[in-house]
């Protein structure tokens, strides 16, 4: 691993503004503007993070890092390169230490294509303020819209209770999700043997069981995909395929099992949902994968 010198330049921006929130950006091999990927413009993403609060770019071992670390001087980000793929527990870690380091009080995490909502960081802040049971929030979320379907991605099952434009959610996905630093001090960092999928939903059971609360803020939607989502209508119903590669399946398959099977005596409902959708998804894959 080693720290780009766009380290050094970019405080100076963020020294104008409270050392209240660190974003961490994860990149393998994001690709270029143009290429035929919606969604994905690194540059911009940053740029408009970059706005919002100090932000460091992990790069886990992309194949084109220098383009990667280009992005980020140019927002005035700082760089983690790392020579092998950490996944995004590991990457999100790097960057917990640095924010419990430098004396940040929250952690945002974003995926590569992630495209922050104007006002979402201290939007969010604002919220835990003024929410009657603040102190007690953990893991602070925007709402994540597909931007295929253009719905949110929340199954009625995620929402614990409801009120005033806020969600209490079981979990939240790690893009677009604010993690309160001494939480991560108290509970521990993401659980890098999960390496990617899981590793947000199992980060907010043990919060959640430790009795800190998960919440979205409904005034904040970001644009987000999972995969490479291709529609499908099977008997009168829209069917949504995430196309994801054979690592990635074997991942999601391996930690949902695992992470149900831990957590099914505090959170019943959501292990079952979690095993259920692996059913469907492997039939979906079948059908039209």
């Amino acid at each position: 691993m080693t720290v780009d010198a766009a380290a050094a330049a970019a405080p100076d921006v963020a020294r104008a503004r409270p050392a209240k929130v660190l974003a961490v950006v994860v990149t393998h091999n994001p690709p270029r503007p143009g290429t035929g990927s919606d969604g994905h413009d690194l540059a911009r993403h940053l740029r408009a993070l970059r706005a919002q609060c100090d932000v460091v770019v992990v790069d886990n071992a992309s194949t084109d890092a220098a383009w990667v670390a280009d992005c980020a001087r140019a927002a005035c980000c700082r760089v983690i390169r790392n020579t092998r793929n950490l996944g995004i527990a590991g990457a999100v870690n790097q960057a917990a230490r640095i924010a419990m380091n430098e004396g940040h009080a929250w952690l945002a995490t974003f995926d590569q294509d992630s495209q922050v909502p104007p006002g979402a960081i201290d939007g969010l802040l604002a919220m835990c303020a003024r929410h009657p049971q603040g102190a007690r929030i953990a893991v602070a979320a925007v709402v994540h819209r597909d931007r295929v379907l253009g719905r949110d991605y929340h199954h009625a099952m995620d929402v614990i209770a409801e009120a005033d434009g806020v969600r209490e959610l079981r979990s939240a996905i790690t893009s677009g999700s604010m993690v309160r630093v001494a939480v991560l001090q108290q509970l521990g960092p993401l659980e890098e043997q999960l390496f990617i999928d899981v590793v947000d939903h199992e980060l907010c059971l043990r919060v959640r069981r430790a009795g800190w609360l998960v919440v979205e803020d409904t005034r904040f939607a970001m644009p987000h995909s999972i995969g490479s989502a291709t529609v499908h209508r099977l008997l009168g119903r829209t069917v949504v395929c995430t196309n994801h590669p054979p690592a990635r399946l074997y991942y999601r398959t391996r930690n949902q099992l695992e992470i149900s099977r831990r957590y099914a005596a505090f959170d019943p409902l959501w292990s079952l949902k979690g095993v259920a959708q692996l059913v469907t998804a492997a039939l979906r894959i079948v059908l039209f994968e």
